[in-house]
């Protein structure tokens, strides 16, 4: 039981980096970081940009909570969850939203997550480009 759940923290980790932020702020600093590969290190609350450390994103900490309330869910002790981070290699490009002119950003994002256990890794890696505004609503 905990082998599917850890390959599905695997999975979910890099689709709701891409599909739901956690914050707009997450996407503003995104796009206020520019171009680059982020590096989370979601269990030591660690991030980087390019290799120079950033104050962590929202989404680790999302995510975390998401994690910790599956795993109480499936009966599986925390400390079972030895290591969970994300690489995330992105481009931005800027445009203003035709009508009230606000700042839209085309994001690629070719995510790839390591979740660990005591006895195994689990990987996962997704690519997608999305639109958002904003607000941080998906275009």
């Amino acid at each position: 039981m905990g082998r599917k759940v850890f390959q599905d923290f695997a999975h979910v980790m890099c689709q709701k980096f891409i599909e739901s932020p956690a914050s707009n702020l997450d996407l503003v600093k995104l796009a206020v970081l520019g171009n680059g590969r982020l590096e989370l290190n979601i269990l030591s609350g660690k991030a980087t940009h390019n290799g120079v450390t950033i104050k962590p994103l929202a989404f680790s900490e999302s995510w975390l909570a998401w994690a910790k309330e599956r795993m109480a869910a499936s009966k599986i002790p925390e400390n079972l969850l030895k290591s969970a981070a994300l690489t995330v290699e992105y481009q931005v490009k800027l445009s203003r939203k035709t009508g009230p002119g606000w700042l839209c950003g085309q994001f690629k994002f070719a995510c790839t997550s390591l979740v660990e256990a005591p006895d195994r890794s689990y990987t996962d890696a997704m690519n997608a480009e999305m639109m958002w505004d904003l607000s941080g609503a998906a275009m």
